[in-house]
């Protein structure tokens, strides 16, 4: 790689990297009593996609504009930056984000309304069977004191461990979605799934002789998941609202959250109120930050196992898109090529529709409609859509490098007497090819990229584990580093396979190896 390329690297490593020093500073205190309704008029909050946190606050609080969020961690960093003035938390919630970031406080004199959570089921005679059966195991729990049981262990600090999945039932398999970012009700822990409304699930599916099939999604996946039929239920704190009960089945709701809106100290001044003097400022020490940052990111639960795999997700998805898609790019500008009106009117439509689809709808699409009735596994559904989009591409790639070569070179390989397809494929093809490679290069770095996008599908890729590190350590600067580095790198590396290729298929430079 050139010089020049690492200078800029490492400029652009070294801004991140200062730009995390404003959070070295940590203050003392939780909660502020001044502020009222009206004081929040007006303001920017944060707001977790697939939450009706937006309904919570307009119903308290008027004019309030709303900006959407994945994760706390991305709001917190919102309050950081000023982007927003505040956004809604359990107070569940507040306590394992308050040890993380102390200068949050919680503004306890706004009074939200309260939310009630459960799991919910499809709205069909299956899923009122099963919500039959859900809500008379919650009621014995519930009465014989074992639902309190499992949500004091999890809404406390001390150690937990992941919940044991039951893998084997008698009565069949019950498929289930759980929002993988909604610490303490379910996330990640030691890459595997944990959580209050985890655990319950668990142990209903044990006590009623199922077997569980869990898959982590987003919180905007779990309730489209079990519309569609690509779930049976879903769980993890799930809100119960009316709207969305004209859509789902709720269980009882079995837990009680009182809603809070939170603040970043150090920005009070916009709400009229002086931070406190630097005296009560405790300084932390550089070092000691960086370090605890990265045990957290990458020793803590073994996080780094994480990240190895969302990066063999990510470089096997795109290897094998890659693969199928040239395949399929070829097929299909051999169809332009050799068909009828019929199949170039087909072959037009389909590059247009393809390239003109963001690719994260296309993966909703075959998710959640085209498969969404059946097993198809989310990772053979992303490569299914990656395939289909980049063969789009390869097609017009290919196209462009064949119009590029002189057509005198077809007719004199007519002349020496080959025929047209051996005229195509031993003369013609080659030189495109050779012609059209830094382009399939950025089409390659692009179908890179782009997966990054397979989280809304429930894929742990890079990306994807990237955000459920920051919504458990609730650091940024290091999950967002790593993960920028191993793009770098991955991009890189097409980059040099692209250039040997080149060299390997150029007879000119085989030449002067030889002479070499």
């Amino acid at each position: 790689m050139h010089k020049k390329r690492w200078w800029l690297f490492i400029l652009i490593f070294a801004l991140f990297f200062m730009g995390s020093l404003k959070t070295m500073e940590v203050w003392a205190g939780e909660s502020v009593d001044t502020l009222s309704a009206e004081d929040l008029a007006g303001r920017t909050a944060g707001v977790m996609v697939g939450t009706p946190q937006d309904d919570i606050i307009g119903k308290s609080i008027n004019d309030v504009q709303f900006l959407f969020y994945n994760a706390y961690t991305d709001m917190i960093l919102a309050l950081e930056e000023k982007k927003i003035d505040f956004f809604t938390a359990s107070t569940v919630a507040f306590g394992l984000i308050k040890d993380s970031h102390p200068d949050l406080i919680a503004l306890e004199n706004i009074s939200l309304k309260d939310i009630d959570t459960g799991a919910v089921f499809a709205m069909n005679s299956t899923g009122e069977s099963l919500k039959k059966e859900y809500d008379q195991y919650l009621s014995e729990i519930e009465e014989n004191g074992k639902l309190n049981e499992i949500g004091d262990y999890w809404k406390t600090s001390y150690e937990k461990e992941p919940v044991e999945i039951p893998t084997e039932g008698s009565k069949g398999r019950i498929r289930i979605a759980a929002n993988s970012t909604a610490e303490p009700y379910a996330y990640i822990l030691n890459g595997e799934p944990a959580g209050m409304d985890i655990d319950v699930a668990a142990d209903f599916c044990r006590s009623r002789g199922y077997a569980m099939e869990i898959t982590m999604v987003d919180p905007s996946g779990s309730i489209p998941g079990v519309v569609a039929g690509k779930f049976d239920m879903a769980v993890g704190q799930i809100t119960y609202t009316e709207e969305r009960a004209e859509t789902v089945l709720y269980s009882e709701l079995y837990d009680h959250q009182q809603m809070v809106p939170i603040a970043n100290r150090k920005n009070l001044k916009v709400f009229g109120i002086e931070n406190e003097d630097d005296s009560q400022k405790e300084e932390t020490n550089f070092i000691d930050k960086i370090v605890e940052s990265f045990q957290k990111t990458f020793i803590r639960e073994e996080r780094w196992k994480l990240i190895v795999k969302g990066l063999i997700n990510t470089i096997l998805l795109t290897v094998l898109s890659a693969f199928f898609g040239t395949l399929l790019g070829f097929g299909i500008f051999s169809l332009k090529r050799k068909g009828g009106k019929s199949l170039l009117i087909f072959v037009d439509w389909y590059i247009k529709i393809l390239q003109g689809l963001p690719m994260v709808l296309l993966l909703m699409i075959l998710y959640y409609v085209v498969f969404g009735n059946s097993n198809f596994p989310a990772f053979w559904v992303a490569l299914l859509g990656f395939a289909l989009n980049f063969s789009a591409y390869v097609a017009v790639v290919i196209e462009s490098g064949v119009e590029s070569i002189d057509r005198g070179q077809n007719e004199a390989a007519l002349a020496l007497g080959y025929t047209q397809r051996q005229a195509f494929h031993l003369f013609i093809l080659p030189q495109a090819i050779l012609r059209t490679l830094p382009v399939y290069r950025g089409q390659l770095v692009s179908l890179l990229k782009g997966t990054a996008v397979v989280g809304y599908i429930a894929i742990e890729d890079l990306t994807k584990i990237s955000d459920i590190i920051r919504s458990r350590t609730y650091e940024a600067f290091f999950p967002l580093i790593v993960t920028a580095i191993l793009y770098f790198f991955l991009s890189w590396l097409i980059g040099i396979a692209i250039e040997h290729t080149g060299d390997f298929m150029d007879p000119r430079k085989k030449k002067m190896k030889k002479e070499d």
